[in-house]
This record gives structure tokens, sequence and C-alpha cells, in this order.
């Protein structure tokens, strides 16, 4: 009895294995365990709790996510062709993979709008390279083994499903349906009202509901364009009747991924950007100046720098059509005879610049094309675009307004390997580090050069020199200067601004902000203005503690100071 037990069980699975549609339904049942697993851990992620915890978060609604992924399969292996299985499979996992790598970088989560309205975006950051990598996400490919073998052994298991599964399936789901009904709670708050209400924050609302409802709950929301327009906050109206001096050339340089904390950083006893650390000693210096990075990504940087206002959370701003700038501090140096230019070493489609810098009213945009220069990797090397600046400045009458995008530090920090290396770094381990260090000393190079050649052929002109956001870089070796407070994001980034009369001061309380950029830019200039904002002229430092908004929240500027010093 005792040999014929195992003899039995044995032969049991001899005959199960060599039945096509027993393998099957045990590849269907792995995989719906997978997939489930793998929602959960999606899940976790977004809302940034470790992937993995024992914590009781992690298993909590772990049966209803078996469920739903049962019912969901037993759906699509219905019918007799598997396209429909294998379809789900590539949009479920791209889904996970597209929407976590924002998260990680950004700390927030794509919109509709953002999935059509930054495709062409996207399709280049993956060409180039620059989508960040993290050893984690490849964990939404944990069931791909067993969906392929779902894939393979179709044929069989469509045919036991048909017989035997799809109509208990129904009725399991219908079930499910009366139970949710039954426990459903009409007084609790909708996933509708809670991406709507103002003091929400988009990661109380996923830990809420979930991605997918967020997600369907902003479909239904972007078709209010026109509401989305109004509800822009410029602030009060502040005006200047202008000073009896000449106007004052502006220069605007906004450089790519400059982060606050690397101005005195160093490595083996060396800063890392000995000339901007130096300049912070020697300028009107504002360490910490917050960054509005949000669903236009980059782009919100001269967005809310030449508009004065916080850019749309859900709707990359720089890409809404209808939209005509009324608040565009281009605009007003145009009207005071300035000569406004916009360069950037990228092509002009790349964020709708081109169209959307001729609506700030740029008289006119030159990019990567326009310039005719040669594309190195992805975009123009910094150096170039500086170059072709300052021979326009040669034929340049004053005033002028000028405002210059970099390239070269973009993500994935690899673009200036064709023409700079520095060997200094290479005894930094981390390969992210070490090559954001590189290009960051390429970039240190060239806007000393920069600004040694417009401050001695134009000395009547202020420069502003910041960042747009912080680095991509997840390691210990370098924090980048931004903190998660109040279930949001913060980046700050430096401001440097060079004062034709060498004058100096350096901030040590309060942040600034990219809305205080045209109010100063303005009073820079010298020129009679009228213009709507919260912002403050930094021209007139100290920085008096104010209120910052940002996705629907106020914060005292002293407050984020303090936080983003110490580290908190």
């Amino acid at each position: 009895m005792i040999r014929f037990f195992p003899r039995t069980i044995s032969q049991f699975f001899i005959r199960a294995i060599k039945s096509p549609a027993a393998v099957s339904v045990l590849f269907f049942l792995l995989f719906v365990f997978a997939n489930a697993v793998k929602t959960a851990v999606f899940n976790r992620l977004l809302i940034d709790l470790p992937a993995f915890s024992p914590a009781p978060e992690f298993f909590s609604g772990f049966l209803e996510k078996i469920l739903l992924a049962f019912i969901l399969a037993i759906c699509l292996t219905r019918p007799a062709r598997r396209i429909w299985l294998a379809c789900f499979y590539i949009v479920q996992t791209l889904y996970m993979f597209v929407n976590l790598s924002y998260h990680l970088s950004l700390m927030g989560y794509l919109h509709v709008s953002q999935y059509a309205g930054l495709f062409s975006e996207a399709f280049d950051l993956v060409k180039h390279s620059a989508v960040p990598r993290d050893a984690g996400l490849w964990f939404v490919l944990l069931d791909a083994p067993l969906a392929a073998g779902i894939l393979v052994f179709y044929s069989g298991f469509s045919s036991v499903n048909k017989q035997f599964l799809f109509k208990p399936a129904l009725a399991c789901t219908a079930v499910a349906a009366i139970v949710f009904a039954a426990r459903w709670n009409p007084l609790e708050i909708s996933p509708k009202q809670s991406m709507n209400d103002p003091y929400a924050s988009d990661a109380s609302v996923v830990g809420k509901h979930g991605l997918l409802v967020f997600n369907l709950v902003d479909l239904f929301n972007y078709g209010e364009m026109q509401s989305h327009i109004r509800s822009l906050s410029y602030g009060p109206e502040i005006s200047h009747a202008g000073t009896a001096a000449a106007p004052s050339n502006i220069v605007a340089i906004q450089v790519e991924s400059l982060d606050a904390f690397i101005v005195d950083t160093k490595y083996n006893n060396a800063f890392i950007m000995p000339f901007l650390h130096d300049l912070s000693y020697q300028c009107i210096y504002y360490p910490f100046m917050m960054s509005y990075h949000e669903a236009g990504s980059t782009s919100d940087c001269e967005f809310s720098t030449l508009n004065s206002v916080e850019p749309f959370g859900d709707v990359p701003s720089i890409k809404v059509r209808n939209y005509g700038y009324p608040n565009s501090v281009v605009k007003q140096f145009a009207a005071q005879g300035y000569g406004v230019e916009a360069y950037h070493g990228n092509r002009g489609t790349y964020f709708n610049r081109a169209a959307a810098f001729k609506k700030m009213g740029f008289h006119q945009f030159h990019d990567m094309l326009s310039m005719g220069l040669k594309e190195i990797g992805w975009g123009a090397p910094d150096r170039a675009v500086f170059d072709f600046v300052k021979t326009r400045l040669m034929s340049q009458k004053s005033p002028f307004f000028y405002y210059i995008i970099t390239m070269s530090s973009h993500e994935p920090f690899t673009l200036t390997r064709p023409y700079h290396q520095n060997n200094f770094f290479s005894g930094v381990k981390n390969e992210t580090a070490r090559d954001y260090f590189n290009v960051m000393s390429y970039v240190d190079k060239e806007l000393q050069e920069i600004v040694r050649s417009i401050t001695s052929t134009h000395p009547n002109t202020f420069l502003f020199i910041f960042g747009d956001h912080t680095p991509i870089i997840r390691k210990e070796l370098y924090r980048r200067a931004s903190l998660i407070y109040d279930n949001r994001l913060f980046e700050f980034v430096p401001l440097f601004i060079i004062m034709p009369d060498a004058r100096g001061f350096r901030e040590n309380a309060c942040v600034a902000s990219f809305v205080d950029i045209a109010p100063t830019m303005l009073a820079a200039g010298g020129i009679p203005y009228s213009l709507h904002t919260t912002g403050a002229n930094l021209l007139d430092g100290p920085l008096a503690d104010g209120i910052i908004s940002y996705r629907g929240g106020a914060y005292m500027r002293a407050d984020l100071f303090r936080k983003i010093r110490q580290g908190k």
C-alpha cells in the first residue's frame, strides 16, 4: 500500500503533464496568481511603500486582486483567438512600466492628457536612452513566462474554459458585484470629488482609489480645458512706471538638470562646478528656488518663468493650443522695443516650443535646425549654441531679451561623451552619478565662457542663470535637492543673477520660486510694465517670507528653506 500510493500520485502527474489541457490550466492558475502579485507590487510602489514589505498594507485587497485577475483572464481566453489575451498583457505591462517610470522619476502620476500630449517627447526619451533606469522596474515581467505558456497551450485551455469555467466565472462576477454594491457607502467621497479637491494630493487619491480609477476620472475631466485655463491664478496686478536710465539687456540661461546642491558639491576635495560655486559669492544668489516640474515636465520651467504662473498639474501647459499667454513677460519686453529671441539646442517641435514661444511673443526661436547645428547624440552641444548666441549678439542692438535653454546635461547624462570626458571623476563608482558630475563640469566651463563674453561685450546686461529641475539620481552618493512634504515632491534649483554693477547678495532664509523670475526681469530691465503675479522682485534681497502656491497647497518660503537645507 505504501508503494502503491506514490506510484499512483506519480502516474497522476505524468498523465496530467501529458495532457495539454491540464498543462494549460496549471499555467493559467499560476499566471493569475503571479499577475495579482505584480499588481499588488505595482500599487505599493505607486504610493511609496516597500514592494515586498511584510506590512498588512501590502496584502490588503490581495484576494480581490486574485479574483479580478482570474475573471479578466477567463473572459480574455473565452474567444478562440489568443490575440485578445496577448494584447491585454502587452498593454497592461506597458501601462505599469510607463507609469512607474514616471512616478519613480518625478514622484507624480501621469494624467490622461500626458499619454497623448507627451507621446513624441516620450519617444525621444526612449530613443536617446533618457528613460530613468531602475532594476526594480523589471518586476512588470514577473508573469511573462506564464503568459507565454498560456499562449502556447491556448487552444487546449480555451476549450476547457468554454466547457467548464466561463459560466461559473460570470456567476462569480455577478456575486462580487452584488457584494460590492451591498458594501458601498453612498456617503463616501467619490473619486471625482477627491480628484477635484484642490487640497487633496494625487498620491492620496491614488492611494485611496487606485491609479486606474485616477486615470478614468481624469479622462472625464480632460474636456474641461477652458475651465483649466480660467483656473490659472496669476495673482494681483503690479506695475511700474520705469526708470529714467536706458533699458538694460536681459539674458536668461535655463540649464538642464542643474540641481541646487551641485553648486557646493565636491569630489576629492574639488568642486564639481568651480565657476558656479565662485559665482555664488559674486552675484545675487538664491541657493534654493522652487521648481515647477509637473505635467509638462521640463517645459514647465519656461512656461512658469516667462508667464509668472504655476503650470497645470494634469496637462502639459506649453502644449495647450488655445492658450494665448496673456501674462507673458516676453510681450512686455517686445512692446518696449526689445529684440526678443529664444534659443535651444533641440528641435523646436520638442514640447511644442516653436509654436508656444511664438505665441508668447518671441520674434524668433532658434532651434538646432534653424541654427544649422550638427546633432551629436541628442541635440546640439551647449558650446555650439552659445557660440551661435555670441555671433548673434555681435549685430544685436540694445535693448534685447534673450532666453537660452541648454541641452548637454539632459538625462541620461551621457550626451557629452563624444566631445567631453573628465577623467577626474573616473573613480566615482555609481555610473549615473559619475555621468552627472561629468556633464555638469562641462556645463560649468561653457557657462563661464558665455558669461565672460556677454559681460565684456554688453556690460549693461543682467544675466539670469537657473536650473529647470533636479536630476533623476536615486542613489545615496548624490542626494538631489528635493523633499517629500505633504505628499508632494518639492524640487529646488539655484538662481544666479549677475548685475551690471557686480553687486552681490546671498539669500539665507527663504526659497525663491519660478514665479519670481518674471517680475525680477522686468524690474531689472527698468521699463514700464504691468504684470499679474504672486512673485517677488528678487533684486530687493533679503527675500521676505511669504506664501508659495503648489498643487493646491500654500507653503511658506522660510519653512521650505529650512526643510530643504536640513534635508527633511
